[in-house]
C-alpha cells in the first residue's frame, strides 16, 4: 500500500462494491423466494439452486474475502492514522 489517503479510498471502493453486491443478492433472493415463508430468515434451497443466485452469492463471497485480506494489511500498516482518525471522529 502507498499512503493512508489512497488506502482509505481503496477501502471505501471495496466496501461500496461489497455493499452493492450484497444489496443485489438480497433483492434477487427476495425476487426468487417471493412470499414463501422463510423460517428464521434462512434462504430456501430452491433459491440456492438457481444459477443466478449462486453467481451473486459467489461475487459477494469473493468481495468479502478481498475486504478481509485488505483489512488485514490496512489496519496493521496504518494503525496510528486509524487511531487518530477514530479519536478525531469520536470527539468531534
Amino acid at each position: 500500500m502507498t499512503d493512508f489517503t489512497t488506502a482509505t479510498q481503496q477501502r471505501d471502493a471495496i466496501n461500496a462494491e461489497l455493499s452493492n453486491a450484497t444489496d443485489a443478492l438480497k433483492a434477487l433472493t427476495n425476487e426468487l423466494a417471493g412470499d414463501a415463508p422463510r423460517p428464521m430468515g434462512l434462504t430456501p434451497d430452491s433459491v440456492k439452486a438457481d444459477p443466478r443466485w449462486q453467481a451473486a452469492k459467489s461475487k459477494v463471497d469473493r468481495l468479502f474475502q478481498t475486504m478481509r485480506q485488505f483489512n488485514g494489511t490496512y489496519t496493521k500498516q496504518f494503525k496510528r492514522e486509524l487511531a487518530a482518525q477514530h479519536r478525531a471522529n469520536r470527539y468531534a
